[in-house]
């Protein structure tokens, strides 16, 4: 009860370790599904630095006026805090409920390759397989998104093994990494021919390659670009791989935190480049597509990604028995 007092009066000065422990029981009122014991109303977040997601051993740290940062148990500032701090402990845990659907989340989406967020398309949803109702029913937008489970689509994309990425024509698609080779080829030609076009585009690839991954409110100061204009250029760019951008949490001048974008190429995020020319990124781009989907009409194939995708590909495909067509105008892949 003392140490409860001084947490929430922000008293506390030293950043505390505390025990991290595999999920013992679900915690109907935990912050960002972490449960502080005999703490439920006190603040929880999730450090920017290692992004801990459900199902990662963690650590948390007790700030002044800011409650417990949760770092993941294997992340450096996570370490090198924990060599200094005294012997006041407070136990957290996932909340079990919420990390064991998590989990299946992930494996979901090893098991069909790719994942989109909304159902809007053959290809499988992981906010279509949570099965829970809308943030507000019968909106559009966000307001569709799951009322709960909506920040797993950017959780997923922390994942080691997991990619977000802007190809599904202009949103995000998210590829489990034994699949998203694939993009390798047309990501690759579309940083050479963006390195060309001698415009606002080119100068934030040339910035990227020379400062490396960078974030957007650094971006607008050295490029001279107002948000608007950054905007279209880094949508531009992303919608066909040859930029990726990724969400960070930075804290701001009261204390808290926000949200905000860091930018990257292709060639800093995917540091080994499958040797397949363009033709064949695309027709592998289809297999995992209809792997994904299990079943899918011809006609959609072409609207799953930035890139077009022309009937002579999957005829091709067909031709040499990589699809099959189990019922007129359908794809599948072979049993």
């Amino acid at each position: 009860q003392r140490l409860a007092r001084e947490l929430r009066s922000g008293d506390a000065e030293l950043q505390l370790p505390t025990t991290a422990r595999q999920p013992r029981r679900p915690s109907g009122r935990a912050t960002a599904g972490v449960h502080v014991e005999g703490l439920d109303d006190l603040m929880v977040r999730l450090s920017r630095c290692c992004t801990p997601v459900p199902g990662d051993e963690i650590i948390g740290f007790v700030t002044k006026g800011r409650g417990v940062t949760v770092h993941r148990a294997d992340c450096a500032n996570a370490s090198a805090l924990s060599s200094e701090a005294s012997a006041r402990l407070i136990e957290v845990e996932w909340d079990r409920e919420r990390t064991g659907v998590f989990v299946a989340s992930e494996a979901f989406l090893r098991d069909r390759g790719v994942l989109t967020l909304t159902q809007d398309s053959a290809l499988p949803s992981l906010f279509a397989a949570c099965h829970e109702e809308p943030y507000k029913r019968g909106a559009a937008g966000f307001g569709s998104w799951p009322k709960t489970k909506w920040p797993w689509g950017g959780e997923l994309a922390h994942r080691a093994g997991v990619l977000a990425l802007k190809v599904h024509r202009g949103k995000v698609l998210l590829f489990d990494r034994d699949v998203a080779r694939a993009v390798d080829p047309l990501a690759r030609a579309a940083l050479a021919e963006g390195e060309k076009a001698a415009d606002d585009g080119t100068r934030l690839l040339r910035h990227l390659r020379s400062a490396g991954p960078s974030r957007i409110d650094d971006l607008k100061a050295e490029l001279g670009l107002e948000a608007p204009a950054l905007r279209k250029v880094r949508e531009k760019l992303e919608s066909v791989g040859a930029v990726v951008s990724r969400d960070i949490e930075v804290d701001d001048a009261k204390g808290a935190h926000t949200h905000i974008s860091e930018l990257a190429r292709w060639d800093q995020v995917w540091t080994k480049p499958w040797k397949a020319n363009v033709d064949q990124a695309l027709a592998e781009l289809v297999l995992i597509g209809v792997r994904a989907a299990v079943l899918a009409h011809q006609d959609e194939v072409a609207k799953w990604f930035t890139w077009p995708i022309e009937w002579p590909t999957v005829s091709g495909l067909i031709t040499a028995r990589r699809l099959v067509r189990p019922g007129p105008g359908f794809l599948a892949l072979p049993e």
